[in-house]
């Protein structure tokens, strides 16, 4: 059951939006994005941490790990070039890249962790400054080198896959056809609309997120002739084409029409216990859902109730609490272990 929504996800990379939204730390004395393969390296590394199954006596990578503490990732310079779709043959090349994301302070706003407070756990909106990628070391082995990575805890937290299941505010980034593009501006073009639901959209950006899509320009009127320059390159994704453009508030509307198929990433039926409940009583009626104790199958009928497949006992209320949650947590885990 779970496992069709996982496969959906496959081919995109989970972005979280406000690291999509973020902007450079204002108090940097370079006050600059990141540059095109600065993004292409950190897409990538999400995709790749997302993606991949690190195991260890057969135990999952991510189990048991904290979410409050930097984590070194060990990588082949080779693979690190692949991802960061460096062609350049100078050795310094790659170093320039991770020494970029390394020194660059990133201002996210407003995205979830889960904190123990006064003894209970609770979301809690935190703000982050700082770098993703904290350093990175380079060691030859025989003829090969590795780079060892520490990611910061920020960055480790928004490539789990669990972590954007459960929190949602997401977007998904068809991540093999961005990388295709050429460009900063319609990757993050790419980006700013996929965070937003639906085939056809009109979507309103201002100054503040124009100039992030585009770069800071002079005058406002420079952003018309570079997102116009631009659309175009989108062609094979979505038609792009601007509606409104008002130079005196500053602001512009876009119509945009998918021409690929996207999956609803809102929508996920692990977003909440309740999405899962609601997805469930839709898609899965008298399918079995999960099965305690290898003997005791519980199924939900067509009136959303949950029974049991031998007996055909209606659980209780109170039972029924208690099993959604086991059921939510058995799935959500299955669709994160994929």
């Amino acid at each position: 059951m779970a496992k069709n929504t996982n496969i959906e996800f496959k081919s995109f990379v989970m972005k979280q939006k406000p690291l999509i939204d973020a902007s450079m730390d204002k108090t940097q004395v370079i006050k600059t994005s990141y540059t095109e393969k600065e993004h292409d390296l950190l897409n990538a590394l999400l995709y790749t941490l997302q993606t991949k199954t690190f195991s260890q006596n057969t135990l999952d990578f991510w189990n048991n790990q904290s979410d409050i503490e930097s984590r070194t990732f060990v990588f082949t310079e080779s693979d690190l070039r692949k991802l960061a779709k460096i062609k350049d043959t100078a050795n310094d090349a790659l170093k320039d890249i991770i020494r970029g994301l390394r020194d660059k302070r990133i201002e996210i706003k407003n995205f979830t962790v889960t904190r123990e407070i006064d003894g209970k756990i609770k979301n809690v909106k935190q703000h982050h400054i700082g770098s993703l990628i904290e350093s990175a070391t380079f060691e030859k082995i025989g003829s090969s080198i590795s780079v060892k990575l520490q990611l910061s805890p920020v960055f480790v937290l928004f490539a789990r896959k669990d972590y954007n299941i459960e929190n949602g505010n997401f977007a998904l980034i068809p991540y093999e056809k961005e990388r295709d593009l050429s460009g900063l501006v319609p990757k993050k073009l790419l980006e700013w609309a996929s965070k937003y639901d639906g085939n056809t959209m009109l979507l309103r950006a201002n100054e503040e997120q124009l100039e992030k899509i585009c770069n800071k320009q002079p005058a406002f009127a420079h952003y018309k002739r570079i997102l116009n320059v631009n659309f175009p390159k989108l062609s094979n994704l979505a038609e792009f084409k601007i509606i409104t453009w008002n130079s005196k508030l500053k602001f512009c509307e876009i119509d945009v029409e998918w021409k690929i198929e996207r999956p609803n990433a809102d929508k996920s039926p692990f977003s909440s216990v309740y999405a899962f409940i609601k997805h469930v009583r839709k898609h899965n009626v008298n399918e079995i859902l999960i099965t305690i104790d290898q003997t005791e199958k519980v199924l939900c009928n067509d009136k959303g109730v949950l029974y049991n497949y031998d007996t055909l006992k209606i659980y209780s209320t109170e039972e029924a609490e208690a099993l959604w949650q086991m059921i939510y947590d058995y799935h959500k885990k299955k669709v994160s272990s994929v």
